[in-house]
């Protein structure tokens, strides 16, 4: 890293809030609605093979839970470097700079074989544990053979990604969010249509595109755009570092995790209502990213403006940065929320032409979208704490919200009122009013200004 290259953003340590939340979460959402309007085109040209065979739409669907593990990974090393880079930025602890992207990329391989290993020698047993059968199995098993490879890619992207947004840089990940996405909507007709290989395009088309997404990023690097410099050194991974990675990614990774198995058991009530049931389901979380997208980018952005002032002693701050960051996503999601709400009867038709499918989606949109709308704060708080290096709250938020609120409510309603899609989007909304009364309880807490919560430090170099 160069001596006089200047690693701290104007605005960080002090001076208004918002305008820097939006600055650094602005590239991050705009990169994510590239993605979000690449899985709104890759569902398009999938219901496109057959647009009244509902089974290619639901198998994209049941395969995401796998996809959620997956990024659980990724987004768990992402968190946990740009974490670990946030604060040693505000520490001025420029030595550990140099050490962090050759210890990412180790737990990155080392994830990436044993994922890869497990999906292939298993795919039959996950696919039916997910619930497929028949033509849904054929399907799903389609697609899932040509994704895997994508994992390497996910992973690798996840410790550049990361390191950039621990710095603050968050322009250059929006690049190669659209770059990769620009490339998959070319691809996905080519592979699906122009080669006849249907279904199976699609996912060597998400592949390749997250490959080349990847690749960008590595020219960030080569270019000394970065403040921390790759060199490609077996000496650079240092076990230390790897356990601060760890120590913040795993618990985030945990968290995601969860998540992915209250989907699959979330996913088997809704297809215990009907294959039209689930198939609504997974076209509304096809769009939803829509509203919810601009939560992620306020995240990534909180996570490195509450690890740098975290990192040089500014508690005070920190905790204003959370309360603007809910007012802000709550704001973003109650706007978006409405025009889904107007937009939503004229969007499904061009993905499903099933009456019954139709009628569902319709039926279950605007309640989905208030659920959200209330439990934003279940995305932002866990960053806060992420930011300053303690992991355990969020795994603790997540499960609760998922396991101890959400899913008891949602079997309970589905015992009483069975078959019945919208009252299990109602257990949802239940769900998140519970998780956001213990998370402002439990921020109430959390005495920064005092010093009962403290940044965890970073590694000396």
């Amino acid at each position: 890293m160069s001596d006089n290259q200047s690693y701290e953003i104007n605005g960080m340590f002090r001076g208004r809030i918002v305008p820097l939340i939006v600055k650094l979460a602005a590239p991050i959402v705009l990169g994510g609605l590239f993605q979000i309007a690449y899985n709104i085109t890759d569902t398009l040209w999938v219901s496109w093979i057959d647009k009244g065979d509902s089974s290619y739409i639901a198998a994209t669907g049941l395969i995401f839970p796998i996809i959620m593990l997956a990024m659980a990974f990724s987004n768990g090393l992402s968190v946990g470097l740009s974490s670990l880079v946030a604060r040693a930025i505000g520490e001025r602890n420029t030595g550990l700079l140099g050490k962090v992207a050759e210890s990412g990329f180790f737990i990155a391989a080392l994830v990436s074989i044993a994922m890869m290993a497990g999906c292939y020698l298993g795919m039959d047993q996950i696919l039916t544990a997910l619930g497929a059968s028949g033509v849904l199995l054929t399907r799903a098993r389609d697609y899932f053979i040509y994704l895997v490879p994508c994992c390497a890619f996910i992973f690798f992207t996840s410790v550049l990604s990361g390191i950039l947004q621990g710095e603050g840089k968050m322009m250059s990940i929006m690049v190669s969010m659209v770059i990769g996405t620009v490339c998959n909507i070319v691809l996905d007709p080519l592979f699906i249509f122009t080669f006849g290989m249907g279904i199976r395009g699609a996912a060597l088309a998400t592949t390749l595109s997250q490959g080349i997404g990847m690749a960008y990023l590595l020219t960030v690097f080569a270019r000394g755009h970065s403040a921390v410099r790759i060199e490609w050194k077996g000496s650079n991974v240092r076990l230390d570092a790897m356990g601060q990675i760890f120590g913040v990614g795993f618990p985030s990774a945990l968290s995601q995790i969860l998540l992915s198995v209250y989907i699959v058991f979330f996913n088997r009530l809704v297809l215990s209502v009907s294959e039209y049931a689930f198939t609504a389901f997974t076209l509304y979380g096809r769009m939803e990213g829509l509203v919810y997208m601009p939560l992620f980018g306020i995240s990534a952005a909180l996570v490195t403006m509450v690890g740098q002032n975290g990192g040089r002693g500014l508690f005070a701050r920190v905790r204003k940065i959370w309360y603007r960051a809910v007012l802000l996503g709550t704001v973003c999601t109650g706007v978006l929320s409405i025009a889904f709400c107007a937009a939503a009867p004229y969007l499904y038709p061009l993905f499903n032409s099933v009456p019954e499918v139709l009628a569902y989606a319709n039926q279950i949109t605007w309640i989905l979208l208030v659920s959200m709308t209330i439990g934003n704060v279940g995305i932002t708080a866990p960053a806060i704490y992420q930011g300053l290096g303690h992991p355990v709250p969020s795994i603790v938020i997540s499960f609760c919200r998922m396991f101890a609120f959400i899913l008891p409510i949602a079997y309970a309603v589905a015992a009483i009122w069975p078959a019945n899609l919208f009252a299990l989007c109602l257990a949802l909304l239940g769900g998140n009013v519970c998780a956001v009364v213990m998370i402002y309880v439990w921020m109430h807490i959390s005495r920064l200004e005092t010093g009962k919560l403290k940044v965890i430090r970073t590694v000396s170099v």
